[in-house]
């Protein structure tokens, strides 16, 4: 019988494969190892949600107040070891929040100019 290739134990030292994973597992503070999932449901949320509708002002208003909480909630974490990467996260969600807030006032001018 072939045994499946993926399924075979893996043949490396632990010391190796702490530094393949060095990027996935001490990127973030102790107290906050794995804020990547938080990261990737982040992302996950937006993908569905632009999905699920093609209304920009229901998307926006959604994305928003999304984005809100996961500023909220990195702010209550600080999930980065120094200081200057919480603070740059916090610009980035910010920046992306006025971008879409933008967006959607475009948008709400839009239809109610073609209205």
């Amino acid at each position: 019988m072939r045994k499946w290739v993926c399924l075979k134990k893996l043949q490396v030292p632990k010391d190796r494969l702490a530094r393949r994973l060095n990027f996935i597992s001490r990127r973030f503070d102790k107290h906050a190892a794995y804020w990547q999932f938080v990261v990737w449901l982040r992302q996950l949320s937006m993908i569905i949600l632009t999905n699920v509708t093609s209304n920009c002002i229901a998307i926006g208003v959604v994305s928003i107040i999304t984005l809100l909480g996961f500023l909220w909630l990195h702010y209550k974490v600080r999930p980065f070891v120094y200081n200057f990467q919480n603070l740059v996260e916090q610009y980035l969600l910010l920046s992306g929040i006025i971008i879409i807030l933008s967006g959607t006032i475009y948008c709400v001018v839009e239809v109610w100019v073609n209205e």
